[in-house]
């Protein structure tokens, strides 16, 4: 018995080992990620005039606008990137790709318009939701979002695209 419960506890401390070390990595590509979707879009409103980059502490990423990390002290995993009706202009960000632990993104009623990039979406494996209704998108939904293995909600009402939502595999 005593085996067994070292055993787990062994196991247990490998494995946060292991995702505190993912975390890190996470911890850049967030950066990445937020500083490539501010430099792409255009912010006439000033939403993202808090996005400061220069800040260091452990957490500043948490407290940009729109942004909801997965908990306080996360060393600025993103989990939820909300940025809708913030009058943002330009095409689908594609640094968005960067957010790779990211759940839900929402970007309605904005005034973002172009093709929705195919290389984006098979990087998002954890979203769950994505909202990009009221903008002026337009071309054919990717068939990479198929590839998204927990979309449950998708939202792209109110846009321009062509052709079919592709069947989900």
């Amino acid at each position: 018995m005593v085996a067994k419960v070292v055993c787990a506890i062994l196991i247990w401390t490998c494995l946060w080992v292991l995702l505190v070390s993912s975390l890190t990595c996470a911890f850049e590509s967030d950066i990445d990620c937020l500083r490539t979707l501010k430099s792409q879009l255009k912010d006439p409103n000033g939403h993202l005039s808090n996005w400061v980059f220069e800040n260091h502490t452990e957490v500043y990423l948490c407290k940009f606008s729109g942004v909801v990390c997965w908990h306080d002290d996360s060393k600025n995993l993103v989990l939820n990137i909300d940025l809708g009706g913030f009058g943002l202009e330009g095409e689908f960000p594609s640094g968005i790709k960067e957010c790779s632990y990211l759940v839900v993104l929402n970007l309605t009623g904005n005034n973002l318009s172009g093709t929705l990039p195919s290389d984006v979406f098979s990087a998002l494996r954890y979203l769950s939701a994505m909202d990009l209704s009221y903008n002026s998108f337009s071309g054919e939904i990717p068939d990479t979002w198929t590839n998204i293995t927990y979309l449950d909600t998708l939202l792209l009402d109110h846009n321009r695209f062509t052709g079919h939502i592709p069947p989900a595999r």
